[in-house]
């Protein structure tokens, strides 16, 4: 397993990678939590963010242990990044 070291940080993390396969299946490493799945969004804890996947018909179909690998499928629209963990995210979030 490849694992990064963030400068200055003692601690090791896996490296965050996604593939996605023609906008039907996409597989995420280094996934630490997942805070939210319906059909149409799922958002995932990740150690370069909070990943925002939406979509149809979503489904989480793997997660491995300690987030070595997780696997959504369904019509993958749009993946965005969100830095800020505060609760101006998740009131925009859950509205």
């Amino acid at each position: 397993m490849n694992q990064t070291i963030r400068q200055g940080a003692e601690q090791t993390q896996p490296e965050h990678k996604l593939s996605l396969a023609a906008r039907r299946e996409l597989t995420v490493s280094a996934v630490q939590e997942v805070l939210r799945l319906e059909e149409d969004q799922v958002v995932l804890k990740t150690a370069q963010g909070l990943l925002v996947i939406r979509g149809r018909d979503l489904s989480l179909v793997q997660m491995a242990p300690k987030g070595d690998l997780t696997v959504l499928r369904g019509q993958i629209q749009s993946l965005s990044y969100e830095t800020a963990v505060t609760g101006g995210f998740f009131k925009r979030l859950f509205g």
